[in-house]
């Protein structure tokens, strides 16, 4: 479904870039010395905050320079205005546009966690040679210049609007094929990222790399389909299998390896699905879910007598566009009440069900196939009060009440929160008016409403 038909490419590169040649970069470091004041008040004195913008105002200074890492899509067709808005200014929202329009369901918040600055960069080339460029900043609100400031701010033009000019986007952001990069300054890593991103590509992605969808490169490592197998190995075949990350119980099943079994259906809602299980004494009774496009979403327990690991995959599109709309903005998750506004749709309710049954009467005919060498107790899951999967016990099952926590809105995790670094507080975002509209295209706002 790539652009071409070819596989997208996705490409990570961390680089070390001047300090001079950030933009605004004065201006920002005012900024992180605003937050960093607000702070240290009495009435509101949270070292954490002050701490922690000291520090970005430091390494933002000086004539060094600072780490960037780029995550960079090829044979994407680029960002869609939409799809830039919604990515950049709607809270909770990344853009689910699959494989064409680039992202590969890369939560947002994972960007500006990535950051020490909490700032990012984005630039993206159509096919058509329309460009895109801003950047954004997750900070706090704050006093700067006796005005008060939201926590979000922006590069680029007046009311936020994205620079559309080629030579009016500095060098270093530029693209010069079609697709969408994402920049994140002052990265956080240490000497082992490239290993950690392969090991979280080949967790998350193996199934979209193996049919050939996508093709990945993370420093001077290449993952495609054919050192798939050597690469899986390499790095988890010494880990346990029961580790929920670990893709070697879901890719064996995948591959149809020893006793492995594919159960295939159309279902009303949901259309063709799949699902491939393995039985297996070691194995951790969770089934991988997947996109169309191969991404896993979420690997939940499944009640079942024996051990075994499986994988789910609907091929329908419509039926993916359902699933994709039960996602939470972490892209982790398939729950009805995440459907639209915290309230599950039909089609989300019937979807789930659906897909819920189809798993279970697949396992129910795996295990008899394979009774001779277990002892199944019929109905025992029942009488035991069992949950059928994780989710049922957090409320995703359809008799719950899907008012609480709504999952539209963005959590701790997906904004990047980490107590080591980034400061809790009990502030909150004010919907402030507009203060001091900028009119000069290429300057850091902090002062608007996204």
């Amino acid at each position: 479904d790539a652009v071409d038909n070819e596989p997208a490419i996705s490409e990570f590169t961390v680089q070390d870039v001047y300090k001079k040649d950030i933009p605004e970069r004065d201006e920002l470091k005012k900024i992180f010395e605003a937050c960093s004041k607000y702070f240290s008040e009495d009435i509101r004195h949270n070292e954490d905050c002050v701490a922690f913008y000291k520090a970005a105002a430091t390494r933002i200074s000086g004539s060094s320079k600072i780490r960037l890492l780029e995550v960079a899509d090829y044979n994407t067709r680029g960002m869609m205005p939409r799809d830039y808005e919604n990515f950049m200014h709607i809270p909770g929202n990344s853009s689910k546009v699959g494989l064409k329009g680039g992202s590969w369901g890369l939560g947002k918040g994972a960007f500006f966690a990535a950051s020490r600055a909490r700032i990012i960069f984005l630039s993206s080339l159509t096919k058509a040679n329309d460009v895109f460029f801003a950047g954004k900043a997750r900070l706090v609100s704050r006093m700067q210049n006796k005005k008060e400031m939201r926590g979000d701010g922006t590069y680029g033009l007046h009311l936020q609007r994205p620079v559309k000019d080629t030579k009016d986007i500095p060098e270093m952001f530029r693209r010069t094929k079609a697709g969408t990069s994402i920049f994140v300054l002052d990265f956080e890593n240490d000497e082992d990222w490239d290993r950690s991103m392969t090991r979280s590509v080949l967790s998350n992605y193996w199934m979209s790399i193996h049919d050939g969808k996508l093709q990945v490169k993370v420093g001077n490592t290449k993952i495609n389909r054919d050192n798939l197998d050597r690469l899986i190995v390499d790095y988890f075949g010494n880990k346990s299998w029961s580790d929920i990350d670990n893709p070697v119980p879901y890719y064996n099943g995948y591959l149809q390896h020893g006793n492995a079994k594919m159960f295939s259906e159309t279902l009303p809602t949901l259309g063709y699905v799949e699902f491939y299980v393995e039985i297996n004494e070691e194995y951790p009774k969770r089934v991988s879910y997947h996109r169309n496009t191969g991404m896993r979403i979420q690997t939940p327990s499944h009640a079942c007598s024996v051990p075994y690991a499986g994988v789910f995959v609907c091929k329908n599109p419509e039926g993916n566009q359902i699933l994709r709309n039960m996602e939470d903005p972490r892209h982790d998750e398939w729950i009805p009440k995440n459907a639209k506004e915290g309230e599950p749709t039909k089609a989300a309710m019937k979807a789930y069900k659906e897909m819920r049954f189809f798993i279970r009467e697949s396992l129910g005919k795996l295990i008899d196939e394979d009774s001779s060498k277990y002892l199944s107790i019929n109905d025992l899951e029942k009488y035991l009060s069992l949950p059928e999967t994780e989710n049922e016990v957090s409320g995703a099952n359809e008799g719950d009440n899907p008012q609480d926590d709504t999952s539209n809105k963005e959590r701790g995790k997906e904004l990047g929160i980490q107590s080591a670094e980034a400061p809790e507080t009990s502030m909150k975002f004010k919907n402030l008016e507009i203060i001091n509209q900028v009119k000069v295209k290429g300057q850091v706002t902090g002062d608007g409403d996204g």
